[in-house]
């Protein structure tokens, strides 16, 4: 696996890729919020123009953007925070031009 991911490309789940371009996500970081009493985590979000939007990246440059404002959540309101590393996919469903399936 290391090998293949060596030739693709990758570093520890990450692609490397050309700036603008979508390539498959291998990879998912999440900031969770973690309860101070019995341990239960939820995902940390910000609120911007367009409604809530979950600190989850799939790429280097925005899981930085994210580390900075789940900083900055910490920071204002005590809680304890905890990057997590998703990376087991397993595709469900698919919704687009052939329809439900």
């Amino acid at each position: 696996m290391a090998a293949d991911n060596e030739q693709r490309g990758e570093d520890e789940g990450f692609l490397k890729q050309p700036r603008g371009s979508m390539p498959r996500i291998q990879s998912l970081w999440a900031w969770l919020s973690v309860d101070p009493i019995d341990g239960n985590e939820g995902v940390l979000g910000m609120y911007t123009p367009v409604g809530w939007m979950p600190l989850i990246a799939s790429d280097k440059v925005r899981l930085a953007e994210y580390r900075k404002v789940a900083e900055q959540i910490v920071q204002t309101s005590g809680i304890k925070a905890r990057l997590a590393k998703f990376s087991v996919r397993e595709d469900i469903s698919e919704i687009g031009a052939g329809g439900l399936q």
